[in-house]
């Protein structure tokens, strides 16, 4: 056996299932007792992505720590799940505490949180072999930015790939401050999920700004990126009925988060961007009017943007289908709506009276957005009757300002943008897909064919609902770009089957 090829032997382990032991699923760790070949082979896989606790971490140290014949250990790790638990005891004193002492026990909270990911980093600094790695950081619910924090944030040159999913996290700009520590960072994943707030509150709009304010700052901290992958959703209402309010500051028109994204993607390193779920205005899409011919995004290949039914100024990008009955159904809901929107009024109110760029010296009021009528809390997402499926002429304008920037990207080979309707089937969504000659579409988060016989030429896909096609402004702008000899392919979907 110890004959044969570590490429062999690697092939042949490749085979073999993983996963933890049980009666009927074995594990990799009896194949390591065949050799000492075997074993390293082994380990080789297994110690290529783990899952560590912060409580785990002097283990992890002796487990990779050099001598012992460990170096195949250290070269193998590619991914870490980094999980920093809460300090004993936090989650009961922030139940119990008055809410001028909660603050403080969040900033202990982030400031350990904060030492332990150091001692994370001197520990994968000491191996003598200098590797990069994928780290995914899972911080307790309770982390909450303070200065303090910030100045404990170490740096490594080891991270290539930073990751982060939590729908917890409070701060999205304690992620920035991390990434710009992070000084070879080349890749970033974060899925930020806030549901818990009505649509246009004081704290998610300050969330949004200062995540804003705090992503223009990678473009020099971390000018190695080359991918960006971010899903920061705000919720969208399931009932489509009520006036969707306007989640930018007071009396600005100025979508501070569409700048900010825009800024990013003219990195000169930055390949692919991916955005999911994301509350974003034309704003996003603008050319400069000094220099309307200058490529805007000069490096990016491939972009994928899943953006919100919502506009971020107020509105919605969809309506009704021309063609079917304007009846108001649900009626029962009406009450509903207009206690909701009596709460969006009183948060645009607080917010016209807040200094967003000041620093908060106190937690959010936990309570702001919780609003009771007769039938319990009310929600801007609980279910109502669906209708909006048919594109807004304001979502034709933006869909030919999409046409007009994708011309103007030299190295584009896949630009697939589309929004999915909240209460309707997987299938009925407003998508398109662009793809260069060559170019094959095998991602599943859009549904196009991954091969055809077409893949040769430039190809538009659609899918769409019945009888929806492109109006003469946006089809003359795909067209300038696809050239002749190309192909536009509608995949329809019935209206009518919600």
């Amino acid at each position: 056996m110890n004959s044969l090829p570590i490429e062999v032997l690697t092939n042949i382990i490749s085979y073999c299932p993983t996963g933890r032991p049980s009666r009927s699923h074995q594990c990799l760790g009896p194949y390591a007792l065949v050799s000492r070949q075997w074993q390293q082979v082994v380990e080789r896989r297994v110690f290529s992505s783990l899952k560590l606790r912060s409580s785990e971490l002097d283990f992890f140290n002796t487990l990779y720590s050099a001598g012992g014949g460990r170096e195949h250990r250290r070269s193998a790790l590619r991914k870490l799940r980094f999980i920093i638990e809460s300090i004993p005891g936090t989650h009961e004193a922030l139940e119990s505490e008055p809410p001028s002492e909660r603050a403080a026990a969040r900033y202990r909270d982030t400031e350990i949180a904060m030492h332990v990911l150091g001692k994370l980093y001197s520990v994968l600094s000491s191996w003598s072999l200098k590797k990069a790695i994928i780290l995914e950081i899972e911080f307790p619910p309770e982390t909450c930015l303070s200065k303090s924090a910030i100045d404990l944030i170490s740096t490594t040159e080891l991270v290539k790939r930073f990751e982060f999913h939590s729908t917890a996290q409070r701060d999205p700009i304690l992620l920035v401050h991390i990434a710009a520590r992070m000084h070879d960072l080349q890749e970033i994943k974060w899925e930020l999920n806030d549901y818990d707030k009505s649509i246009n509150s004081v704290s998610r709009r300050k969330a949004r700004y200062d995540f804003a304010k705090q992503l223009r700052s990678l473009v020099e901290t971390c000018s190695s990126l080359r991918t960006i992958e971010l899903r920061f959703v705000n919720e969208t209402p399931a009932d489509e009925s009520i006036v969707v309010p306007s989640i930018l500051l007071p009396r600005i028109s100025l979508d501070h988060l569409s700048e900010s994204l825009k800024l990013l993607s003219s990195m000169t390193r930055l390949t692919t961007l991916v955005l999911h779920s994301v509350v974003i205005s034309e704003q996003f899409f603008e050319q400069s009017k000094s220099s309307p011919k200058t490529p805007m995004w000069p490096s990016l290949s491939h972009v994928k943007i899943n953006y919100s039914p919502m506009v971020a100024d107020g509105g919605w990008f969809f309506e009704q289908e021309p063609s079917s009955e304007d009846v108001e159904r649900f009626w029962g809901l009406i009450s509903r709506r207009i206690a909701l929107e009596r709460i969006h009024k009183t948060q645009e109110d607080k917010a016209k009276v807040i200094d967003f760029d000041q620093e908060y010296d106190s937690e959010p009021d936990e309570h702001e957005d919780q609003i009771d009528d007769e039938d319990g809390y009310l929600s801007d997402t609980e279910w109502a009757d669906p209708f909006r499926i048919w594109p807004s002429q304001r979502l034709e304008a933006m869909l030919t300002m999409m046409a007009q920037t994708a011309a103007q990207m030299p190295a584009l080979k896949v630009f697939a943008a589309g929004s999915d309707a909240p209460s309707c089937a997987p299938y009925q969504s407003f998508q398109f897909c662009y793809l260069m000659p060559g170019e094959t579409h095998a991602d599943d988060l859009w549904n196009f064919p991954r091969e055809d016989q077409h893949k040769h030429k430039r190809r538009l896909y659609w899918q769409v609902p019945r009888s929806w096609r492109m109006q003469d402004d946006l089809e003359l702008a795909w067209r300038h770009l696809l050239g002749p000899e190309s192909i536009i392919d509608y995949r329809d979907w019935n209206t009518h089957e919600h």
